[in-house]
């Protein structure tokens, strides 16, 4: 489990106030070029946002993407999620570039723009496609 949350409290509520208090400043963070993969615990998960989800659900193969709204932001935001377990079991044959406490910071692939805005697209797509 990580650092952010004992399991005291359901494991919505962590990522609720992750998003609350932190979505905007996370999503201003984000870096275009894809040289870092930023990670943020809630419960027994973690959560990469936007060019970090896309690098996230590449290399982790995640279905597990969710679309956003939010009040701050006009513009759908995308998280993908993994595992403590997943991230740990990586961490065993990967070195962190940054290992806080609730935040973990992976080495990047780099990223094409073009190939990021397509799935950006494509999942928000799928997400407004539901009934």
């Amino acid at each position: 489990m990580n650092d952010y949350n004992s399991g005291a409290e359901p494991c919505w509520i962590p990522l609720t106030e992750l998003i609350e208090t932190r979505l905007f400043d996370i999503i201003r963070t984000e870096d275009i070029t894809g040289r870092f993969i930023r990670l943020y615990g809630a419960g027994d998960y973690w959560h990469a946002f936007e060019e970090s989800a896309y690098q996230l659900s590449q290399l982790f193969g995640t279905h597990d993407v969710t679309v956003l709204r939010h009040k701050v932001y006009p513009f759908p935001v995308l998280m993908a999620s993994i595992s403590d377990d997943e991230l740990q079991a990586y961490g065993k044959n990967h070195i962190f570039r940054k290992k806080v406490s609730g935040y973990r910071e992976l080495v990047g692939m780099g990223i094409s723009m073009k190939r990021y805005k397509e799935w950006h697209k494509k999942e928000v797509m799928k997400f407004s496609s539901l009934p």
